[in-house]
C-alpha cells in the first residue's frame, strides 16, 4: 500500500484524498474522503494513478498470501531425483 501510495504522490489533490483512494481500493470498500468521497469520483486522478489503483484493487482481492506464494522462488525451482 505504501508503494501505491507514493506512485499516486504525485497528483494535484489532498494527502486526505490520496491515502484515502489507495485504502478504499485496496480494502475494497468504495468510497474514500474529500475529493474521492462519497459526492467525489476517480476522475480527478491521471491514467497511470488509475492503473495503480487498479493494480492496488486486484492485490486487495487475491489475498497477500496466495500472491506471496505464487512469487516463491522455490515454488518455481525444478528438484532433481539425484
Amino acid at each position: 500500500m505504501i508503494a501505491a501510495f507514493l506512485a499516486i504522490s504525485f497528483e494535484p489533490l489532498t494527502f486526505e484524498a490520496k491515502a484515502s483512494s489507495v485504502i478504499a481500493c485496496f480494502n475494497n470498500i468504495g468510497p474514500g474522503f474529500a475529493e474521492v468521497g462519497p459526492m467525489g469520483s476517480y476522475a480527478s486522478y491521471s491514467a497511470f494513478s488509475k492503473i495503480i489503483l487498479s493494480i492496488t484493487m486486484l492485490l486487495g482481492r487475491l489475498e497477500i498470501y496466495p500472491l506471496l506464494f505464487i512469487l516463491m522462488p522455490s515454488l518455481w525451482k525444478r528438484k532433481s531425483n539425484a
